[in-house]
């Protein structure tokens, strides 16, 4: 087990990971995969929460997460900025009708509203909220919203082949 101070303020996974350790930073970034020197893992969180349940298992695993940040209190802490990213769906604008719900539902379990956003070429619905010092996003990529002029000419083009099917008056 290491005992440099500084290599407990930061963890990073590895191939260690597999025996249920951790490697510490500089050991994995001199040894790759191959560490030797992993630190203890902090004790594993009894399962009670049922696995069938995505959103409950999800929140199990956070809190895991969790009790893991909660094991460095007494280490020196840099600047830290600590975000959850949840992406509903893969980065494809596709089958969006579907992931959209998803996301109206975590920001309104954030109490945060949803909106479309550009991210360089391309959009996302997205929430976000702060929860104590955590930000927290959720998005689904979706197609580009339709310009203003555009919007107005479709309704235009259909108001006009509405009346072409009523026929002369």
């Amino acid at each position: 087990m290491h005992t440099d101070r500084t290599d407990t303020t930061e963890r990073q996974m590895c191939a260690a990971a597999a025996a249920g350790v951790y490697c510490s930073p500089r050991c994995y970034s001199s040894r790759g995969w191959d560490c030797e020197h992993p630190l203890p893992t902090p004790a594993a969180e009894p399962q009670t929460t049922p696995r069938s349940d995505y959103w409950l298992s999800l929140a199990a695993d956070l809190r895991a997460v969790a009790d893991r940040i909660g094991s460095l209190a007494g280490t020196p802490a840099p600047d830290v900025s600590a975000s959850l990213a949840l992406f509903v769906g893969p980065f494809l604008e596709g089958d969006h009708d579907r992931r959209l719900p998803v996301v109206e539902a975590i920001a309104a379990a954030l109490g945060a509203p949803a909106a479309d956003v550009k991210l360089g070429s391309f959009w996302e619905r997205q929430a976000e909220a702060k929860v104590g010092g955590l930000r927290v996003t959720a998005s689904t990529r979706i197609p580009a919203p339709e310009d203003a002029e555009t919007a107005a000419l479709r309704a235009e083009v259909k108001a006009l082949r509405a009346q072409l099917t009523e026929g002369p008056r």
